[in-house]
């Protein structure tokens, strides 16, 4: 199952986004926004409202009836309530399936990607990934239907990790020392590695500086 983070939309996100997809200005957009969920909302009191190729909001009667409390196990009335659902359209289910499976690329692709091929076969090695993903925790493919799947996010680390283990000549504890480092993908390690270079050049100078002065102090002296 994909995991999808969850962020609060607001009315001003709503605004902000009709301000760059129609360049209406934020105060009108904001009233433009109130305005539809205002007319939403009465609409949905007076019964079902189907919003074409988006989905249907219905108000639910749900009678009274006994409950059980999970903790106690005793028996309990439940008062008669009104419960809003959602049911999106199926256009817009396969717009959002669509969406990620874009987004994601199946195990045999990255392994081909990533050149992981068997020279004889001249089939994808994706047992190579399967192991990598035993070893390194920071490897969660998105299983659908029991077929791995990876994102941007995944392959970055993935590519670092092959960088490690192939061209740098890492041991799997060694690469697992580098990701502990916060070190997610290759820009991440290049800007670590640029930076330790940039250390070790500035500590040479202010080394050959110190070892000049001393000579000046005993030749002085």
């Amino acid at each position: 199952m994909i995991k999808i983070k969850k962020s609060n939309l607001t009315k001003l996100d709503i605004s902000k986004k009709i301000n760059s997809k129609i360049g209406l200005s934020i105060p009108y957009a904001n009233e433009l926004t109130e305005d539809i969920i205002i007319t939403i909302k009465d609409l949905i009191m007076s019964g079902d409202v189907n919003i074409k190729n988006f989905g249907t909001f219905k108000i639910k009667n749900k009678k009274e009836r006994i409950g059980r409390n999970p903790k106690t196990n005793m028996e309990h009335k439940i008062v008669s309530q009104r419960s809003l659902s959602f049911n999106s359209s199926k256009k817009l289910n396969n717009k959002i399936n669509n969406f990620w499976m874009e987004k994601l690329i199946n195990i045999s692709q990255l392994s081909k990607h990533l050149n992981l091929i068997n020279k004889k076969s001249k089939k994808p090695t994706n047992h190579v990934l399967r192991y990598w993903e035993k070893q390194f925790r920071q490897i969660k493919p998105t299983v659908i239907r029991g077929r791995r799947y990876y994102s941007e996010n995944q392959i970055r680390i993935i590519k670092l990790i092959q960088f490690l283990l192939k061209d740098k000549g890492l041991t799997i504890n060694g690469v697992k020392k580098v990701l502990k480092s916060n070190i997610n993908s290759l820009d991440d390690y290049n800007s670590f590695s640029l930076k330790a270079d940039y250390y070790k050049e500035s500590l040479k100078i202010k080394s050959k500086k110190i070892l000049e002065k001393l000579k000046k102090i005993k030749k002085n002296g």
